[in-house]
């Protein structure tokens, strides 16, 4: 099973989504996110995130891998 994945798979979909926005021309910032700025408080590590945040890329991961389960592009 995928499953036993997620953790990995969760720090792995946050590192593309700060790549993403680190390309897009966002920073880090404290505070609340601010779009005209383009800046972030997430724009951290993994393991600083707090949990309502890390739980964006577990659901991020559950949707990926249900979709992967559900066409049987994986053997689980």
């Amino acid at each position: 099973s995928l499953d036993k994945y997620f953790d990995i798979l969760s720090r792995i979909e946050h590192d593309r989504w700060c790549a993403e926005k680190y390309a897009d021309g966002w920073t880090y910032a404290e505070g609340p996110k601010n779009n005209a700025l383009k800046h972030n408080p997430c724009l951290i590590p993994y393991d600083d995130l707090p949990d309502n945040e890390k739980s964006k890329d577990w659901e991020t991961m559950k949707v990926i891998l249900d979709h992967i389960k559900q066409n049987k592009y994986a053997k689980l």
